[in-house]
């Protein structure tokens, strides 16, 4: 059961409808530890439906993290049609993306 998350669940199922209509976009959700963001995405993904695919990526909180890795973990759930290997694209996220060069200076 959600509470108070109407809107963004009402936020995220307009942006299914507009990407099934060819009208793509990305979305952020974020928030500090323990504010539903997995239950709001998991009711978004049993709402969608299955024409609807759902990919998940997520931070480990207890680890270093890997340049780019919630897409990194996406990419390993793609058709191999659209994404031929999802390891032929590491090197280009740890090359291009490095822990030092990826965030600002303040936060390296």
């Amino acid at each position: 059961m959600l509470i108070e998350r109407d809107d963004p669940l009402e936020s995220l199922l307009n942006a299914a409808r507009r990407g099934a209509a060819g009208h793509g976009s990305t979305i952020v959700l974020e928030g500090e530890a323990g504010t539903g963001k997995t239950s709001l995405l998991r009711e978004f993904a049993r709402r969608v439906g299955p024409g609807c695919r759902v990919l998940w990526g997520w931070c480990e909180a207890l680890f270093t993290p890997r340049p780019l890795g919630p897409l990194q973990d996406m990419a390993e759930a793609l058709d191999p049609r659209v994404a031929p290997s999802a390891s032929a694209y590491r090197p280009c996220f740890s090359r291009n993306c490095s822990t030092s060069s990826y965030w600002p200076p303040s936060l390296a």
